[in-house]
Formats: structure tokens, sequence, C-alpha cells
């Protein structure tokens, strides 16, 4: 009895350092993925809008956020808004639970991210959104779109 009661608690220690281990993975997981989609964004955000041109997109962006069209749209960032004077804020993260992370690594679903940016420009203050999903081992940009109605046509 006293084996067997000791079998036991062998067995549940291992258990719990197991769970502790993956638990701590999931954590470390989760915060370099956070680091890596929000100094994307912040990358992205200012090497577009400082040069009005969209090879940033069309280097880190997804097939669906269509890029190449997206131009035209850049161009008039500037013409509207004035020089980019500062990004004031970033907000947000992934939209994924640490805990889905095995599962979407192991079915090869993406893990999504959502940012909101305040951007200052010289006519008016403005947010920009960022959507992205980890793919292929790298964070794509799905969606780039500047909250403004100085940009609507």
């Amino acid at each position: 009895m006293r084996r067997l009661l000791s079998t036991l608690l062998k067995m549940l220690f291992l258990i719990a350092f197991i769970l502790i281990g993956v638990l701590g993975w999931l954590y470390f997981q989760q915060r370099e993925l956070t680091a890596s989609s929000s100094e994307l964004a912040l990358a992205v955000t200012e090497e577009v809008l400082s040069t009005a041109s969209n090879a940033a997109l069309l280097r880190e962006g997804h097939p669906s956020l269509q890029a190449e069209s997206m131009q035209g749209y850049l161009e008039l960032v500037p013409e509207r808004l004035g020089a980019l004077q500062a990004i004031v804020s970033i907000q947000g993260g992934m939209l994924s639970s640490p805990l889905s992370l095995p599962l979407a690594y192991a079915l090869g679903n993406p893990i999504d991210a959502s940012y909101q940016i305040g951007l200052q420009f010289s006519e008016e203050d403005t947010t920009l959104l960022i959507d992205m999903a980890y793919l292929d081992g790298r964070w794509q940009l799905t969606e780039f779109f500047i909250d403004s109605s100085l940009l609507d046509d």
C-alpha cells in the first residue's frame, strides 16, 4: 500500500511538472508572438506613412490585403492628412487564447492579432487599424486602414 501511494505521488508530481512546463511554454510563446506582431505593426506603419509607398505592405502583406492596389490610397494620406508627426499609441495584441496555440499550430490555423495605432498628422489625429495573421512562420498583414473622414472619396 505504501509503495502504491509513493508511485501515485510520483506520477502526480510528474504530471504537475509537465503541466507547469506546458503552461510556461504557452505563456512564453504568447509573449513572443505579441511582441513580434506589435513590432511589425509599428515598423510597417512608420515605413508606409513616411514614404507613402506600398512596398512594406507588398513585403509583409497577405494576398488578401491586396497591397498592390493600395498605392493610390497611400498617396492620398500626405495630401489630405499632411505629414505624419508622431505615432502616439498602440493598443491591441493577439486575439487567440494562449491555450489555443498548440491546436492552431497542429491544425495549421492562423493565429490572429489586431492593433489600433494612434497617429498624429499635421491636419488631423486619427487611428490606423491593422489586422494580421501568423501563417507559415511569420506575421502577414490582412488589414491596413486609416480611419479618417478626410480619406473618404
